[in-house]
């Protein structure tokens, strides 16, 4: 006599639901953003790059620049030297009605670039045509500049009583990442490391031959350098 056995249909099905009900809950948990708790990652320091530029105008009589603009190219130049990267870039009308005006700019603008000890190879001179022949267009400076910045501070999303999971406040450590962005001498850095000086090889030859003879390799110190924080104290 053949016995009855249970159909296992619904212990599959049963097994079925449970996988699916995990790989929901799996997805639903992958999908939940992470929320950064660490100050660094709240507040990134992000280096950007923009042109900087200013236009200029030669004065009527044609003898470079007045006053005023000669000053603003001065700042300029002083700008780039300090923060700018990359080549200065001198735009130069042609084909204007007055030439004389223009190439008397041009040449002041020359001038003062040359006094500022720029070398010639961070230089690039280039003409444009404007749109308005009539005049005299102004001469243009460009360069490229980074800067280094970071998140706006002051943003409060959630409440300081709530402190149960011992996290962070959104704005800690945001206004030291704006101080440190502030102090980067030359932003570039952060994303391309400057090359590196030439080593001094007579000081190296130098060095090994007193570790060679057994004597001190180390430079000889004033007696200023020699006195403790204490003592200069006094």
């Amino acid at each position: 006599m053949r016995k009855n056995r249970k159909s296992p249909w619904p212990l599959r099905i049963g097994v079925a639901i449970a996988l699916i009900s995990l790989s929901a809950c799996k997805t639903t948990a992958e999908m939940e953003p992470v929320q950064p708790t660490s100050y660094k990652e709240r507040h990134p320091i992000v280096v950007v790059d923009d042109v900087v530029a200013i236009k200029v105008h030669g004065a009527r009589s044609g003898r470079g620049l007045s006053y005023g603009q000669r000053n603003r190219v001065r700042a300029f130049i002083a700008d780039f030297k300090q923060s700018g990267s990359g080549l200065l870039k001198i735009k130069a009308p042609s084909s204007v009605a007055n030439d004389v005006v223009a190439a008397g700019a041009v040449a002041e603008v020359r001038r003062i670039i040359e006094r500022n000890a720029i070398p010639r190879s961070s230089i690039r001179m280039v003409n444009y045509r404007p749109r308005n022949r009539r005049g005299s267009s102004g001469v243009i400076l460009s360069y490229r500049r980074y800067q280094a910045i970071a998140s706006e501070c002051g943003a409060w999303p959630e409440s300081n009583t709530k402190t149960s999971e011992n996290k962070p406040t959104w704005s800690m450590g945001c206004a030291s990442q704006n101080n440190l962005a502030a102090m980067i001498d030359n932003p570039r850095d952060l994303i391309v490391p400057r090359n590196s000086a030439p080593t001094d090889a007579q000081r190296r030859d130098k060095v090994f031959e007193q570790y060679r003879a057994g004597e001190i390799t180390t430079a000889e110190r004033s007696a200023a350098e020699i006195g403790t924080i204490s003592n200069v104290a006094q």
